[in-house]
């Protein structure tokens, strides 16, 4: 899982397009665009509009269109998560948890949504919160690395080194290269040792 928020493409199928607009797939504005104007009630047209704005950096515009899919989608956990994406990328984090909580409320087993909650409860100071969702994501995802080492620093801020290492030791039993749960366990031990030499 990346550390930046990962949009999920709405799935579904559009029985519409054919052959002879094969032309608008080398633009995916161009061809969402069009379905959005033949089909406007079509949830997975908006949501994929919103996806080729977002990835052209348009994000205003991106969220008009998520907005739309989730209004014609009120039941599409993705059709949230990808809204909450978009928000969490406009830095607007109230509107992204919202989003984000409205998608894990749809399917409670929802990983990337977990984590993207998390990193914003981490960023926030929210440290309980950022723990209990990154412990979601593992539990979900048990390699999931980033997640394991986000939760070990979350564990640190707290001031519960132990538990940091453990989870950066765990890093390391599935990725022995992974030199930045290395250097946060190097780091946390020294800290102990200092502390331990204090206690004396």
């Amino acid at each position: 899982m990346a550390a930046l928020a990962v949009v999920l493409a709405i799935t579904g199928v559009y029985a519409t397009i054919t052959v002879a607009r094969n032309r608008d797939w080398k633009d995916g504005l161009t061809l969402w665009s069009k379905t959005v104007i033949q089909s406007p009630d079509s949830g997975v047209a908006h949501g994929s509009l919103g996806r080729a704005y977002q990835e052209q950096g348009l994000l205003n515009e991106a969220v008009v269109e998520y907005e739309t899919a989730v209004k014609l989608m009120p039941n599409h956990y993705k059709a949230y998560y990808n809204l909450g994406v978009v928000y969490d990328q406009k830095d607007e984090f109230s509107k992204a948890v919202d989003n984000y909580k409205k998608s894990i409320r749809l399917y409670s087993d929802f990983a990337n949504a977990h984590y993207n909650l998390a990193n914003i409860y981490h960023k926030r100071g929210q440290t309980d919160d950022a723990i209990r969702h990154y412990l979601k994501v593992i539990e979900l995802v048990p390699d999931d690395l980033e997640a394991r080492n986000n939760l070990g620093v979350a564990f640190a801020t707290q001031g519960n080194l132990n538990q940091a290492i453990l989870e950066w030791q765990k890093v390391l039993q599935i990725d022995p290269a992974n030199n930045s749960a290395r250097d946060n366990v190097r780091k946390a031990r020294e800290v102990l040792e200092k502390s331990n030499l204090k206690n004396e």
